[in-house]
């Protein structure tokens, strides 16, 4: 990795090789000009403190480099290491867009989506899942369990289905549930939980996922009840009845 030891002024006492390739793969005839702008006001705090400053990101052309300012006491000198972590950026920034496409994703569906560990405690949800547990932002969901959800009332039969899934490996599908909402009302969900797994093949929690299906669940009560009132009519009727086809 390049290196270079500057004076209070600034001024290059010493530079490795690296330094030197490096510069001239960048075309600069000036080693130093690989250094962050702020480099100046860096070197007297080093100096004035006696304290490091790491990881100072400077883009160079196409290289990203990392610097690490430690000041030297005995000959009042501040010694800079850099490392390039050009492939560690992109990945990163393809990291971050991958993310982001998968949250607009997550967030963009009805459906209530939502991860745990083995401890059944949340490691992230969508945004209507957050909703659902009184909160604003998904953010505000992770490290809490079921026990500090609007739903606390139904937290053990939630957390009992995880550890069925979790112990078995198995899924559980097309479960319906009952749930309180923030407001204190009764839903009732159709919820699904699947084992999610590490690269070692182990269960390391769940992934969960639910559809509020209160008002499907109220048309077919409706229809039940409607068709008991019809029937009810029918066989009461002291009149023949016949029922045709086309």
């Amino acid at each position: 990795n390049p290196v270079l030891e500057l004076s209070a002024a600034g001024e290059i006492a010493y530079l490795n090789e690296a330094a030197r390739e490096m510069a001239r793969a960048l075309g600069l005839e000036n080693p130093a000009r690989m250094l962050p702008p702020n480099t100046p006001a860096m070197l007297r705090e080093c100096l004035a403190t006696g304290k490091s400053k790491l990881r100072v990101e400077t883009q160079i052309g196409p290289l990203v480099l990392s610097w690490s300012f430690i000041p030297v006491k005995f000959n009042n000198t501040v010694h800079c290491y850099a490392s390039d972590i050009t492939e560690r950026k992109r990945a990163e920034e393809a990291s971050r867009a991958s993310q982001q496409i998968i949250e607009g994703i997550l967030n963009a569906i009805p459906v209530r989506v939502f991860w745990k560990d083995k401890n059944l405690v949340y490691l992230g949800c969508n945004a209507v899942f957050a909703r659902d547990a009184g909160f604003a932002d998904p953010k505000d969901v992770i490290g809490k369990d079921d026990y500090q959800m609007g739903w606390r009332d139904q937290a053990e039969l939630y957390r009992s289905d995880d550890r069925q899934v979790i112990e078995s490996g198995c899924s559980k599908m097309l479960i319906e549930e009952p749930q309180t909402t923030p407001e204190g009302n009764t839903i009732t969900l159709l919820s699904s939980k699947i084992p999610l797994r590490g690269s070692n093949g182990e269960v390391s929690g769940i992934l969960g996922m639910y559809m509020d299906i209160t008002e499907r669940k109220q048309a077919e009560q409706a229809l039940r009840r409607s068709e008991t009132k019809f029937r009810i009519l029918y066989d009461s009727t002291s009149d023949a009845v016949m029922l045709l086809d086309p």
